[in-house]
């Protein structure tokens, strides 16, 4: 049985005596208790160019972050697919112990939230949910949820459903107020937010100026940062109109060639013929979209530019005297991976509209050239995931396009591009706009290892799936060896030993535990994690006595 009784009095004696030593030791002066901010990226690999040395990504922002933090090669996730990791960091508990039989239900298990928020903190979650209960303010003792949604829906879909049952008056009154409501919605997205520290920089920085000569964060910043002038405010509104007519053409066709090919999949045909997206401009038959219509609605901002902006309207106005817990859970770069989603549709037609000319936007666009890609350089994991598409694409009567495997590599980086930027960006509040930095735990990392490439999605995106393993291990997400658990890991927090690195193994399961001693919190239920003095002052690894 898992734990046992006596390992249990053991832990829990020793999680407990230790506490108020540990929260003495980590503010001596009596001074204010930390706050916690938990980022998460989706099937985020091994693809930060500082910390993990990934021999075409672009990071700047999480590699400045890398340079100041903790960097871990032995960090494992909570599970192998999104929900159980989450619940995992969550509760502090292994997926064995949860009480219901779906592998994210942790039932009424205390989480770290429900610890914290007992305590007096402030308790925030921005992004990706794929918890158990639904997400709203009170669930795990949640006080704020924002960003919750992945992507815009369209609106009034399901009123037109009912219209046929209304009388005309009830109809016109329906209208009159969908209208009123799509107003409303367009002037709060008009009233833009003061920009953030690093927007604010970018944009003096682009005034005037060559972008290619810009550093590497201002150049992505002045690209990703909302239109600050009322020029660029103009062409992005008219760039969001022309997208959204494009997806009402469109959708008609790209529900008949997604219903085809799933049809097609389910009488077990992967030779189908497949929906692709070109380097050119023209499609070339009538049922194959533009580029940019790649994404599944016209989203007018870089992906989880929602979230990251909740997040930081939430630190901004939050009670400054009381300390907070925030997750900030992003859905990138979890599939699909698309050029379109990262960047968005408006600025994907100001860019050109096609994949070259978007990428050549990006530090990405080189990458389309032959042979520019040496495969060679990352290792034995991509190699067999490679190799895997390659034979299945093939033995499916549907070998990978010249140039398709290169195409999906530079839309993957860009995407995490864009993630460092989303990060980069929430940190600038953090650290420059609040002062926060010194005073916040602050932990990036992933909900499991990457997704594998696959030849036979309804589009190309599915080859997109370009994460970088663990050097060295086999697996993937869905699976439980190394590359299926191993994630990237970088820890901020002060006295912790910046720009150093451990491959000591450490785990989701250690996060609550740690957190709970550091905001000097006790812990009454199990946990099958432990406080990891190796993230803390003066730290060393301990022996684990449990899994």
């Amino acid at each position: 049985v898992f734990p046992k009784i006596h390992s249990y009095h053991i832990h829990v004696w020793y999680m407990l005596t230790s506490f108020l030593a540990a929260a003495a030791a980590a503010a001596p002066d009596g001074g204010p208790r930390p706050n916690f901010m938990i980022i998460l990226a989706d099937d985020l690999g091994f693809d930060l160019a500082a910390a993990y040395g990934h021999p075409l990504s672009v990071t700047p922002h999480l590699d400045r972050l890398a340079r100041s933090s903790f960097v871990s090669t032995g960090h494992h996730a909570g599970g192998a697919t999104c929900a159980p990791s989450r619940a995992a960091l969550m509760t502090g508990r292994n997926t064995m112990a949860f009480p219901n039989e779906r592998n994210n239900g942790i039932g009424e298990l205390p989480t770290v939230t429900d610890l914290l928020k007992h305590q007096g903190y402030e308790t925030g979650h921005f992004g990706k949910w794929h918890l158990e209960k639904a997400a709203a303010v009170g669930a795990y003792g949640m006080q704020t949820v924002g960003g919750a949604g992945s992507r815009r829906r369209r609106k009034g879909h399901r009123q037109e459903l009912s219209l046929a049952n209304l009388t005309a008056a009830e109809r016109a009154r329906l209208k009159e107020q969908a209208d009123e409501a799509e107003q409303e919605a367009r002037r709060k997205e008009e009233e833009a937010p003061a920009p953030t520290p690093l927007c604010a920089r970018a944009v003096a920085a682009d005034r005037g100026a060559d972008r290619a000569r810009l550093w590497p964060a201002m150049f992505q910043a002045a690209l990703l940062c909302p239109p600050a002038s009322a020029e660029a405010r103009r062409r992005h509104a008219e760039a969001v109109e022309a997208a959204e007519a494009a997806d009402a053409r469109d959708g008609k066709e790209l529900k008949a060639a997604a219903k085809a090919a799933k049809a097609a999949k389910a009488a077990g045909n992967r030779s189908r013929e497949k929906v692709h997206y070109t380097l050119g401009a023209t499609p070339s038959t009538k049922t194959t979209p533009s580029f940019c219509s790649r994404a599944p609605t016209s989203k007018r901002s870089p992906r989880d530019s929602d979230v990251v902006g909740a997040a930081v309207a939430w630190l901004r106005a939050r009670a400054g005297s009381r300390p907070f817990y925030a997750n900030v859970w992003l859905h990138a770069p979890h599939a699909p991976v698309s050029l379109v989603e990262a960047v968005g549709r408006p600025l994907c037609e100001m860019l050109g509209g096609t994949a070259a000319s978007v990428l050549g936007a990006t530090p990405f666009g080189h990458l389309l050239a032959p042979r520019a890609v040496d495969w060679s350089a990352f290792g034995r994991p991509m190699g067999v995931k490679l190799a895997a598409a390659r034979r299945a694409a093939a033995e499916g009567g549907h070998p990978i396009r010249e140039g398709g495997l290169e195409q999906a590599l530079a839309e993957y980086l860009a995407t995490v591009w864009v993630v460092d930027f989303q990060i980069g960006n929430l940190l600038s509040v953090l650290d420059d706009e609040l002062g926060l930095g010194a005073q916040t735990f602050v932990v990036v990392s992933a909900d499991h290892g990457p997704e594998r490439p696959w030849p036979f999605g309804v589009t190309d995106a599915e080859l997109n799936n370009m994460g970088l393993a663990a050097a060295g291990a086999s697996g993937d997400k869905h699976t439980i060896l190394e590359g299926g658990l191993l994630v990237p890991f970088l820890l901020r927090w002060r006295g912790a030993p910046a720009g150093a690195s451990t491959a000591c193994a450490t785990s989701h399961l250690d996060l609550l535990p740690t957190i709970a001693e550091l905001a000097g919190v006790g812990v009454s239920s199990p946990t099958d994690g432990r406080p990891q003095r190796l993230w803390l002052p003066g730290g060393a690894p301990g022996a684990r006595r449990t899994p």
